[in-house]
């Protein structure tokens, strides 16, 4: 692995609500310099609650050497903002979803190339102890064969106006659900979306998407803010068993489990629920976090969620 320089400190962009969970982690691993947000008291409060600096832009496009650059902002912020800093930062964390349609995708892939930037794209589950483990399963053909995926997020959720429920609850599960596609060297060959808009029109507070890949596996990815209970579960089928991740088991040992079955051609008669042990309990951001540095230092040659793995993503967004 070639020598680089480990990263000194980090500067944040926005500090709503989500992105004061990185500024935790940050300050916790001490490597938050400082915060800047267009609303100056938001950023003078989370400065004095975080003991860092508030930041001026003029301090933002002259970083020390080896310090990166985390953009936390509102989802339609992100483009200008890669397109403003990229200069400036050979390491870039941008939360999802990085861009809003193709066009700025491949704009800011060929900013990326120009000036051999690192970009990573804030897609959570990809660090979940549990999910990753549930990896593991498929590719431990302990589930055999896989056919399809199911994937449900619903939550009576904060409506947000700057971006619907595809960009701010879908994007997980299809981040994650094209996760597993690569692991079994799957490619997409098509999809569908259908949203629902109650509360404001073409502003989608429901959605389903259905994916096909080219070894006949499908997916169903079914995503609402307007739901009145919690329910966040991944379940993926196989010839021998069905692995689910449920998020919102409260239960830690209970977030992953097996059910396995017997399938006589003419009936699937289930058999025995097998739970699974995570031996790492790590919260999932400060696992992307603590990932996240490691790549832009040097430690590990690849992250989990690289700009690449955006791109079919940004796709779906920008059929609707």
């Amino acid at each position: 692995m070639k020598a680089v320089k480990a990263v000194k400190a980090v500067n944040v962009i926005g500090c709503g609500p989500w992105a004061q969970n990185h500024i935790r982690i940050l300050t916790q691993n001490k490597i938050l310099n400082g915060v800047f947000d267009l609303d100056e008291n938001l950023s003078n409060n989370i400065a004095n609650q975080y003991g860092c600096k508030v930041l001026k832009t003029n301090e933002l496009v002259n970083p020390e050497e080896n310090f990166c650059l985390f953009i936390l902002s509102s989802a339609n912020s992100h483009y200008n903002l890669i397109k403003k800093y990229i200069p400036y930062y050979k390491n870039i964390f941008v939360e999802k979803p990085v861009v809003e349609n193709l066009d700025q995708y491949f704009e800011i892939k060929s900013l990326q190339e120009k000036y051999k930037s690192n970009i990573v794209v804030g897609h959570l589950i990809n660090y979940h102890p549990a999910f990753q483990r549930l990896i593991q399963i498929i590719l431990n053909n302990e589930i055999g064969e896989v056919f399809s995926i199911k994937s449900i997020r619903h939550n009576f959720g904060r409506y947000r106006v700057a971006e619907d429920v595809v960009k701010s609850l879908s994007v997980h599960d299809l981040s994650i659900n094209f996760n597993i596609a690569r692991q079994l060297n799957a490619k997409l060959k098509s999809f569908s979306l259908h949203g629902l808009d109650f509360i404001k029109k073409n502003h989608f507070d429901e959605v389903r998407i259905f994916l096909e890949f080219n070894n006949n596996m499908k997916s169903i990815i079914s995503s609402s803010w307007i739901a009145p209970n919690k329910s966040h579960i991944l379940q993926v089928s196989g010839s021998k068993g069905i692995v689910v991740f449920d998020d919102t088991a409260k239960i830690f040992r209970e977030k992953l489990f097996i059910q396995f079955y017997q399938n006589d051609k003419i009936n699937i008669t289930k058999t025995y629920k097998k739970t699974i042990d995570i031996q790492s309990k790590i919260e999932p951001l400060k696992n992307q976090i603590n990932e996240t540095i490691k790549f832009f230092s040097g430690e590990i040659d690849y992250s989990l969620t690289p700009l690449d793995e955006s791109y079919e993503i940004i796709k779906i967004i920008d059929s609707y």
